[in-house]
């Protein structure tokens, strides 16, 4: 008999702020994630990062104003999020 892992709640477990964000963009999880990758509004992958233990923040001042998505994969399965860069 095969039982089905315990479902993950990852859009209640992830924290992403401020949003709309201009300089440090913050993730804060608390489930463990493996890797988060962020995408621009034309489906560009612009940044890759592995899991830093604790919260991350990664500085976004650079980046071109306009939406983003962070995709964020874990162990069985994987969450998109939505933030906005000023």
């Amino acid at each position: 008999m095969v039982v089905p892992s315990e479902t993950v709640d990852f859009k209640r477990a992830v924290k992403i702020f401020p949003n709309p964000a201009s300089n440090l963009l913050t993730i804060e999880s608390s489930v463990d994630w493996t890797q988060a990758r962020i995408f621009n509004s034309l489906g560009a992958l612009v940044h890759t990062v592995n899991n830093e233990p604790g919260t991350l923040r990664l500085d976004v001042s650079d980046w071109a104003a306009g939406a983003y998505a962070i995709v964020l994969f874990y162990e069985g399965g994987s969450g998109t999020f939505q933030f906005v860069k000023q």
